[in-house]
Order: C-alpha cells, then sequence, then structure tokens
C-alpha cells in the first residue's frame, strides 16, 4: 500500500507503470497483478459530482496505462463532504474492499 501525504510524497509503484501522478492511496499485489487507486475528495455536498468528475478525468490515463500493462485496476474517487457526508463512492470502495454492510455502518472497526 502507497499513501500520498503532503510531507512524505509517495512514488506510484514503478512495478505497475511509471507516472508523475501520485493518487492519494494505492493498494496493489504484484502476485495477483491487482491495483486499487483512490483519490479522496472533501468538497462541499452540494458539487460531489463535479468533484467526483473532474478527480475521474485526472486519472483516466493512469488507469489504462495500468490495464495496457496487464494489471487489473480499480478507481475510486472517494467524496467525503466537508460536513462529514460520505457520498455512495465511499460505500463502494468499502464494499469492493471486502467489508460488508454491517461493517460500513459500524465504521469499518
Amino acid at each position: 500500500m502507497v499513501l500520498d501525504e503532503d510531507k512524505n510524497p509517495a512514488i506510484f509503484p514503478t512495478e505497475i507503470v511509471v507516472t508523475a501522478e501520485r493518487p492519494d492511496v494505492t493498494i496493489y499485489s504484484n502476485r495477483e497483478r491487482k491495483c486499487v487507486v483512490i483519490e479522496l475528495t472533501v468538497p462541499s455536498e452540494e458539487i460531489f459530482a463535479t468533484a467526483s468528475s473532474r478527480k475521474k478525468c485526472k486519472y483516466v490515463e493512469l488507469i489504462q496505462d495500468c490495464h495496457d500493462a496487464g494489471w487489473k485496476t480499480q478507481y475510486f474517487a472517494v467524496e467525503v463532504g466537508s460536513r462529514g457526508f460520505t457520498n455512495v463512492t465511499t460505500r463502494s470502495c468499502l464494499t469492493y474492499m471486502g467489508h460488508s454492510n454491517k461493517d460500513i455502518r459500524m465504521g469499518c472497526t
């Protein structure tokens, strides 16, 4: 797992593709050649769709490059509103990662 932080910038895993892009979270398995790219967005709740679209466009080329390199890659733009509301994309991401609905309702503890 690679986390991109302001004080500790991350490099996207070069065993997947070489890129200057820095998604917020990259989880990958060399053995299974699977990769999950997560980009966190914290907009106001009224502009979730706009924020999601903007982030998705930013990583289209990276996701395609991963696919072209033979990696099964899933991308999630996860929106958490500035007032704490989470968009449906958060649930989709957590479900894809194997969390049950009960786990999600309980805060994935």
